[in-house]
């Protein structure tokens, strides 16, 4: 079983704090309605929207479609201040609060908000500069193109490219990772302090809830010499699968290129339909359960 693996927190930029405290300490928002297909597929930008809870942020990028258990959920993390008497990392303000204290987090603990048909979010904005009560629903229309989502699936079937494997995704404070060219200053200070990265040393890392099969992207290219792989980072082409599968399968949709899934559908027998050969997406009846109901809690992995 694959591990969803966190990297951090969000990072804003060089005045990380400032930006931060701004962006919490929000109170005037706008009402903002779309469904799920239309807000991912034509308005969601990666590192755009930072979705507020309280005062704690994290990135609506992290959302999961959580279609083997019918549970849409936002990842989220709470933490502890230290606060340092001297001033750290003197050519960015990213760890100087408002008071021009020095501080350092510790205590992280995972935490998440849970929808299953409609998702409430406070959200801001960055390119835009606004904050909006973020409704996402699912859409009026109930008929899907089976080709569309099957796509998608083999855009997300294997995992990054040698070249994408050696990028690092911006926009995190990490947890503890380091790199060439990157000293993780914050966790090399809770270490001389003595401070928990985790709460209670509780790791983050959690079972992953994909339920379909997964290849590298040799095998990938075996089987499709003429198919281009797609450049875009596996989280977000992932994203763009999960999103429309949930949809298709707990908003109960039609498929209008399809009719075998549409029988597979009202069948008490079927407990599951194949679409396509080699790159087989295997469709399962458990889908279809209420929220946690799942009969098997498998991920089918090939590498």
């Amino acid at each position: 079983m694959n591990k969803i693996k966190y990297k951090g927190i969000p990072y804003l930029g060089e005045n990380n704090q400032e930006k931060f405290e701004y962006i919490v300490n929000n109170t005037v928002y706008q009402d903002y309605l779309c469904d799920f297909i239309t807000f991912f597929d034509n308005i969601f930008k990666p590192k755009n929207y930072v979705v507020i809870i309280d005062n704690f942020i994290t990135w609506l990028d992290d959302i999961q479609f959580n279609y083997r258990d019918a549970m849409i959920t936002v990842p989220y993390f709470i933490y502890d201040y230290y606060n340092l008497e001297k001033v750290i990392h003197s050519k960015s303000r990213c760890f100087i609060d408002e008071n021009g204290n020095s501080i350092i987090r510790y205590n992280y603990e995972l935490h998440k908000l849970k929808f299953t048909d409609t998702v409430q979010l406070k959200v801001y904005s960055i390119k835009d500069n606004k904050f909006f009560n973020l409704k996402l629903t699912f859409p009026d229309d109930k008929n899907f193109v089976m080709s569309d989502l099957y796509e998608r699936y083999r855009n997300s079937c294997y995992f990054d490219s040698i070249q994408l494997n050696k990028e690092r995704e911006a926009g995190y404070f990490y947890f503890t990772k380091e790199f060439v060219g990157f000293t993780n200053i914050e966790n090399r200070y809770r270490q001389k302090l003595y401070l928990d990265t985790f709460k209670d040393n509780v790791s983050v890392d959690e079972e992953d809830y994909r339920d379909v099969r997964d290849y590298t992207n040799n095998r990938v290219g075996i089987f499709y010499d003429e198919y281009d792989l797609n450049e875009t980072l596996y989280k977000y082409r992932r994203l763009s699968f999960d999103m429309l599968l949930y949809n298709v399968v707990h908003n109960n949709m039609i498929a209008i290129d399809d009719e075998l899934y549409n029988k597979y559908l009202n069948s008490s027998k079927q407990q599951y339909y194949k679409y396509k050969k080699d790159f087989t997406l295997i469709f399962k009846k458990y889908w279809l359960k209420k929220q946690g109901t799942s009969i098997i809690e498998k991920r089918f992995c090939d590498v």
